[in-house]
C-alpha cells in the first residue's frame, strides 16, 4: 500500500509538471506572436485547435482514471487514486506556472479549468480548494479500503449533485470565455454549497461505515478460482485436530482484553494474506506466461545454459512453493480467520464495532 500511494504521489508530481511545462511553451509561443493576455489567460483559438485542445483534456482524463484503475482491484481504493491523482496533479499544474511565470499572481486570479463541454471559468482559489479536497478524500478512501462500504442510490444522488453545483458554479459564466472578456463575479454561493453538501454527506456516510452500520459481505474479485469443499464444511473444517473452537476467556471478558487479543489476530490474518497474494500473483503470472508461449521452459536455476535464450523463463523452480507449503498456508489463514471473525462478533457485540475493520465493499 506505502509504496501504491508513493507512486501515485509521483505519477501525479510529474504529470502536473509536464502540463504546466505545455503551458509555459505555449505562453512563450503567443507572447513571441504578439498574442499575450496580461489579464485573462485566454488566447483565442481556431476551432481545429479548440477541437485539439478538447481531445487533450479528454485523454488527460483517461490517463488519470487508468492509473487509478490499475493501482488496485478495490473500487474504493480506485476511486480513492483518481481522485489523489487528480489533486495533486491540479495542485503542481498551478505551482508550475507560479513558479516559472510567476503566474497566478494572487488565489483571486481568473483561469479558464476546462473546455468539457464548456469553458469552466473560476479565480484560482476555487480549483486549488477543490483539489485539495481531493487529495484529502482520495488518501481517506486509498488508505480505508479494505472497510465494507454500502453506498445506496441516496448517497450516490447527493453526492453527485454536490459534484454537479460545483461544475454548474464553473459553467455559470461561460460566455465570457468566449466573448473574451474578463470574468467580473464568480458564484462563489453556487460552489461553496456543492463543496459543504458532498463533504458533509459523506462524512456522515462514511461514520456510519466506522461504526459498522453499513455492514456486508465481501465479494472476491480475484481471477483465481479454486475447487473444493463448500463453505460450511470449510468452517467446520478450520480447526485443526485438538483445538478448542471457542475464543479464550470467559464470557464476561472485558473489550479491553477482547481488543487486545483481536489487534495481534488481525495482523497475522493480514500478514498470511499477503502471503497467499504474493503466491497468487506469482502463479498466475507463471500461467499467463505458459499459456501465451507454451513452449517456455520453467528452469531449475542450477541448469545455466539453454540452447535458446528466449526459451527461458525468468522463474527459476526454486521460486515456486511446495504443495505442503501451500496446504499449511491455506489452514493458518482458516484458522486465523475464523479466530478474528469470532473475535469481531464479540467486539460488535460490546458495542466497540469501531475497533473492527469491514471488508472491502464500497458500492453494494
Amino acid at each position: 500500500m506505502k509504496t501504491r500511494y508513493v507512486s501515485l504521489v509521483l505519477l501525479a508530481l510529474a504529470f502536473g509538471w509536464i502540463e504546466g511545462s505545455v503551458v509555459v511553451y505555449l505562453r512563450e509561443i503567443y507572447e513571441a506572436g504578439g498574442l499575450n493576455a496580461p489579464v485573462f489567460p485566454l488566447v483565442f483559438l481556431s476551432e481545429r485547435l479548440t477541437r485539439v485542445e478538447i481531445v487533450r483534456e479528454a485523454c488527460t482524463l483517461v490517463v488519470l482514471g487508468v492509473v487509478a484503475c490499475l493501482a488496485d482491484r478495490r473500487w474504493a481504493a480506485r476511486i480513492g487514486s483518481f481522485l489523489l491523482l487528480f489533486g495533486i496533479w491540479d495542485l503542481t499544474y498551478y505551482g508550475v506556472l507560479k513558479l516559472i511565470l510567476d503566474w497566478p499572481a494572487s488565489l483571486t486570479t481568473w483561469d479558464i479549468l476546462f473546455l468539457i463541454p464548456l469553458p469552466w471559468i473560476a479565480p484560482v482559489w476555487a480549483p486549488v480548494l477543490a483539489a485539495a479536497v481531493f487529495v484529502v478524500v482520495g488518501s481517506y478512501l486509498f488508505w480505508t479500503s479494505a472497510r465494507s462500504r454500502t453506498y445506496g442510490w441516496t448517497d450516490a444522488a447527493i453526492l453527485f449533485a454536490s459534484a454537479f453545483t460545483i461544475v454548474a458554479a464553473f459553467l455559470a459564466d461561460w460566455r465570457i470565455a468566449v466573448e473574451q472578456q474578463v470574468p467580473q463575479r464568480f458564484h462563489a454561493w453556487l460552489f461553496w454549497a456543492g463543496v459543504a453538501l458532498g463533504v458533509l454527506w459523506f462524512v456522515r456516510t462514511e461514520r456510519g461505515v466506522t461504526a459498522g452500520s453499513r455492514v456486508v459481505a465481501r465479494k472476491s474479485g480475484s481471477p483465481l478460482q479454486t475447487r473444493g469443499p463448500d463453505a460450511t464444511h470449510l468452517a467446520e473444517s478450520a480447526v485443526k485436530p485438538g483445538t478448542d473452537r471457542s475464543v479464550s476467556g470467559p464470557a464476561s471478558q472485558t473489550a479491553d482484553a477482547v481488543i487486545a487479543d483481536y489487534r495481534p489476530q488481525k495482523r497475522k490474518l493480514d500478514t498470511l494474506l499477503e502471503e497467499a497474494t504474493a503466491i497468487g500473483d506469482l502463479l498466475q503470472r507463471l500461467g499467463g506466461g505458459l499459456r501465451t508461449h507454451p513452449a517456455r521452459l520453467v528452469l531449475d536455476s542450477r541448469r545455466e545454459s539453454v540452447e535458446d535464450p528466449h526459451e527461458r523463463d525468468v522463474m527459476t523452480i526454486q521460486s515456486l512453493p511446495t504443495v505442503s507449503t501451500l496446504i499449511e498456508l491455506t489452514d493458518d489463514i482458516r484458522e486465523t480467520a475464523r479466530r478474528v471473525e469470532d473475535l469481531r462478533e464479540r467486539l460488535i457485540l460490546m458495542g466497540r464495532s469501531d475497533i473492527v475493520e469491514q471488508p472491502d465493499e464500497f458500492f453494494h
